[in-house]
């Protein structure tokens, strides 16, 4: 067993304690910026959504006609 890299003692340690070092790999830089796209594009739904409801609200509502003094009032 003496001739066992530091890689394999390593991993030997690991084993013994029950963890296997090979099971997850993460690259911070890619999680970031996978992370980071989903986030923009959950971002731009939601507005999308709020603009598209407050367009079909403006739309839907009625008509407005000005009286002489400026007032507002339903239009029939």
């Amino acid at each position: 067993m003496n001739n066992q890299t530091n890689q394999e003692q390593k991993k030997n340690k690991g084993t013994e304690a029950g963890i296997n070092p090979e099971v997850i790999k993460l690259d911070f830089n890619q999680l970031k910026e996978g992370l980071s796209g989903f986030v923009r594009g959950t971002v731009e739904e939601a507005l999308n959504g709020l603009l598209q409801a407050e367009a079909e609200d403006l739309c839907s509502a009625k008509r407005h006609k000005r009286h002489e003094h400026g007032d507002r009032q339903n239009a029939a």
